[in-house]
């Protein structure tokens, strides 16, 4: 896969390689604004323009991506990314509606779908090897 531009919402530029991209989601910037994070580029999540989807068919990765709901918003994650899911756990101090926890390269994002909807969506894309 070549190596892709992306300008953040600084206007800061960066060369990356799409394949290294493991989530794309929406929350709020610093400032309150709706904006798309890809995670990561430069080791950072970074905010651009646009909706995420419309970011990951630009760089041809939507079919490796499953969709989720997040608390904040569309939550994409890399299927072949993911090591793990759980429902919260009481010590968690989630909100009612976070009903999974899904680990993506070290990072955890919540979703409002459940862990079964989240493990489907996952095993839809990934292909198992026994």
């Amino acid at each position: 896969m070549p190596l892709a531009d992306l300008t953040n919402l600084n206007g800061n530029s960066f060369v990356f390689d799409p394949a290294s991209i493991f989530a794309v989601n929406e929350q709020p910037t610093p400032d309150g604004h709706k904006a798309t994070f890809v995670w990561k580029v430069f080791n950072e999540a970074q905010a651009i323009a646009g909706a995420p989807i419309e970011f990951l068919k630009r760089h041809h990765l939507d079919p490796l991506f499953a969709q989720l709901k997040g608390p904040r918003g569309q939550l994409w994650v890399r299927a072949g990314a993911v090591s793990s899911l759980r429902a919260p756990f009481p010590g968690d101090h989630q909100p009612a509606n976070i009903r999974c926890m899904v680990s993506v390269e070290g990072f955890q994002f919540t979703a409002e779908d459940s862990v079964q909807t989240v493990r489907n969506a996952i095993d839809a894309l990934e292909p198992k090897v026994v």
